[in-house]
């Protein structure tokens, strides 16, 4: 059974269609209840070596500049495992309107979780794609 985190998390949401929590050693960043119901798919964590805070972008905007709207949030600085959840947020009822459009609290499309790499931790992620294929 998870147990609350000692302190509490930061969480920015970088778009409506996404959800940024980052936590520390203490107090890690997990899923809270709805979304763990609702999650299809978790990446295999990433490494971000933060330098005391985090770009929030679409793979379109990966660049050297910063251009405007391109959400940053501090981070602590060091190594951090990145792992981004796909959430089923129109499995929830109630979550959407009639015209399938999300209603104000639905859940977001991915939910991302920034973490303190864990000492011994061994391989992360370095695909592009950030879900493997289904059968392969």
């Amino acid at each position: 059974m998870a147990h609350p985190p000692a302190t509490p998390q930061r969480t920015f949401a970088a778009s409506r269609g996404v959800l940024v929590r980052a936590g520390t050693a203490a107090a890690p960043a997990i899923l809270t209840g709805r979304e763990t119901a609702h999650q299809l798919v978790a990446s295999q964590p990433y490494l971000f070596v933060s330098r005391g805070r985090a770009l929030v972008s679409g793979i379109e905007h990966v660049s050297a500049d910063v251009p405007d709207g391109i959400l940053e949030h501090r981070v602590p600085a060091g190594h951090c495992a990145v792992v981004v959840h796909l959430i089923d947020w129109q499995a929830e009822a109630g979550s959407q309107d009639k015209n399938g459009q999300p209603l104000p609290g639905a859940l977001p499309d991915f939910v991302v979780l920034i973490n303190p790499a864990q000492p011994g931790q061994g391989t992360f992620r370095t695909a592009v794609n950030t879900f493997d294929a289904p059968n392969g």
